[in-house]
């Protein structure tokens, strides 16, 4: 147990049991998301059910699991840190900027400036190549048959870009930062969900009347200055405030899996897009008889255990 009002925090890693008892409460939006292989063996962030083994997480985020139902089975380490504010003055800074932003780009500009340093913290310093530009075939021999050669690409006769792999990588990166941010995000999600990830449907009289009387919990800065439903512009960029689709009504909702629906407004105009394909298969979920509804891997009524939906590429194909 941390004690109070002390600046150490932990990392831990441990084995999770996941009871089949919380599995109909929790198939729809399961704990504890884990990097795996999907059914084409590329790497991708799936939630399931499962039991997790040696699960490396925060334990802020492992406590709320906990009162959430999830069981300890196995403590491997744990790390101890300690703790600071020091990078609060500079996020204050940039999101009271973007809250002050009268143009779209200002708006991206200032929200680019906080996430990319969590984005910098991250960095895989291990896809770093070098590359060097060739005149000359002799140049273009010389580093081809060294061990660290990877590819080439040929602009003309005379140019070629020879990429290296680094012989020499450097761990700079507090990936550490990056982690706990992640982590507690994941927290964050659990306890209110992401941001912009609920579609919802309301019947009443006046949906915009009740906002009026909910304004302390909307950011309406985006609704035109003369919008028909008498909305006073409040709250711009405040953080925790919800905001709604600016008086775009939307009719009609089609969902075919994660980030691919489609919405229907009381709005009528033409848009022309071309599209590679449009896939209702989901393989982040499993997909009931029925092809609608779904249920999340790892569910008691699937029966399909972790390590065939898990296997690596290696395993799979041998």
């Amino acid at each position: 147990r941390r004690r109070a009002n002390t600046p150490k925090e932990y990392i831990v890693e441990v084995d999770l049991y996941y009871p089949k008892e919380l599995h109909d409460l929790h198939s729809d939006f399961p704990l504890a998301p884990e990097n795996s292989f999907d059914n084409e063996q590329l790497p991708k962030l799936l939630t399931t059910l499962y039991d997790k083994k040696k699960y490396i997480i925060h334990y802020e985020t492992l406590k709320l699991y906990i009162k959430l139902g999830l069981k300890i089975e196995k403590i491997h380490r744990v790390l101890e840190f300690s703790r600071s504010p020091w990078l609060k003055d500079y996020i204050d800074f940039n999101t009271n900027l973007r809250s002050k932003a009268k143009n779209e780009f200002k708006k991206e500009y200032f929200k680019l400036m906080n996430n990319s340093v969590y984005g910098r913290t991250m960095m895989n310093v291990r896809n770093h190549v070098d590359i060097k530009l060739c005149t000359r075939k002799q140049q273009v021999d010389r580093l081809i048959v060294k061990p660290n050669f990877d590819r080439r690409t040929i602009f003309t006769e005379k140019l070629e870009a020879i990429h290296m792999k680094k012989s020499e990588i450097k761990f700079k990166q507090p990936i550490y930062i990056g982690m706990c941010v992640l982590d507690l995000s994941k927290m964050v999600i659990s306890l209110y969900t992401d941001t912009d990830s609920l579609i919802i449907e309301i019947k009443n009289n006046d949906f915009y009347q009740d906002i009026r009387f909910m304004l302390d919990h909307f950011d309406t800065s985006d609704y035109p200055k003369d919008n028909i439903y008498n909305l006073p512009l409040v709250n711009k960029k405040v953080l925790g405030k919800f905001k709604e689709l600016n008086g775009k009504i939307m009719t009609e909702f089609k969902g075919l899996k994660s980030k691919i629906y489609s919405t229907k407004k009381n709005v009528i105009f033409t848009v022309e897009q071309n599209k590679k394909a449009l896939s209702v298969y989901d393989d982040k979920r499993f997909i009931l008889d029925n092809g609608i509804n779904t249920l999340a891997w790892g569910h008691y009524k699937t029966n399909i255990d972790r390590n065939i939906l898990f296997c690596k590429p290696s395993q799979y194909f041998n």
